[in-house]
């Protein structure tokens, strides 16, 4: 009888020290997905706002995203990497002709769940919206 109490208790400390050990893990992972995520929408929010500056100086959205980074850093210094994929793999959208999502110039390479189309602007097309890409599942 003594003996299952001793099996038992140690039972009941190695549980609970685990409990305790995960209990410090699992704040501190959720702090880290949350600070990538408040990183990328602000990273999204300069892009966006980059594309409007320039809309408003030369009344149209820009042919590509490195159309930003011109002038000196006017609108950007260089294009933001996605905290979450590690790269500058942002997608984009169209205004004209076809108001498509499209996989920027930067990318060299097609991902899971990826637009079927790498952007390729012809001369009425330019960039109207962005977007970070989907995670892997």
């Amino acid at each position: 009888m003594h003996t299952k109490i001793n099996t038992l208790t140690n039972w009941v400390i190695a549980i609970t020290a685990l409990a305790i050990f995960i209990g410090f893990i699992i704040p501190e992972v959720n702090h880290q997905t949350g600070s990538k995520l408040d990183f990328q929408k602000s990273s999204l929010k300069a892009i966006k706002n980059a594309i409007d500056q320039f809309y408003a100086d030369y009344g149209r959205y820009p042919k590509s995203i490195n159309a930003l980074t011109i002038n000196n850093g006017k609108y950007l210094y260089e294009i933001p990497v996605d905290p979450v994929t590690g790269n500058a793999d942002w997608e984009v959208r169209e205004k004209e002709p076809n108001n498509k999502w499209y996989i920027n110039e930067n990318v060299k390479y097609n991902y899971w769940g990826s637009p079927p189309n790498k952007w390729t602007p012809n001369a009425l097309s330019s960039i109207f919206d962005i977007r970070p890409r989907p995670l892997e599942h």
